[in-house]
């Protein structure tokens, strides 16, 4: 699978192989366009149910494309609350450099970094704009 995969393709394959009843995405924030709609499409005429998990936003506070179609493709948004260190609802994210640092965003190397879980930290709104010295 990569960005350029048709996941309607892929799903009803496996799906003419051994019948499928859900599919699970998760870091759904990372699909396309294109791809969101061909979960509506595995919906719609496959008859499976999809349930995708992803994050609302990045870590510059911009919602994801994926994020962004699921939000308006969906048939069904449930939230999963997360709390930050300060009781806060944990709905932006930010992230810190190799030394530490929290990464300013108007001064960053690059969108996504692979491999970044000990990078991303999970806060409110406020203690994000506390964070991020720019916004």
């Amino acid at each position: 699978y990569n960005e350029k995969s048709n996941i309607f393709d892929l799903v009803e394959a496996l799906d003419k192989e051994k019948s499928i009843d859900a599919l699970f995405i998760d870091e759904s924030q990372f699909l396309n366009k294109k791809q969101v709609r061909e979960l509506s499409d595995i919906c719609d005429i496959l008859k499976i149910q999809v349930i995708c998990y992803g994050l609302r936003t990045n870590f510059l506070g911009n919602v994801f494309e994926g994020s962004s179609e699921l939000f308006g493709w969906a048939d069904e948004l449930n939230e999963i609350k997360a709390i930050d260190d300060t009781g806060g609802n944990a709905t932006f994210v930010y992230r810190v450099n190799e030394k530490g640092v929290v990464e300013n965003i108007l001064n960053h190397d690059e969108i996504i970094k692979i491999d970044g879980n000990n990078k991303y930290f999970a806060v409110s709104r406020i203690e994000w704009k506390n964070k991020v010295s720019k916004y």
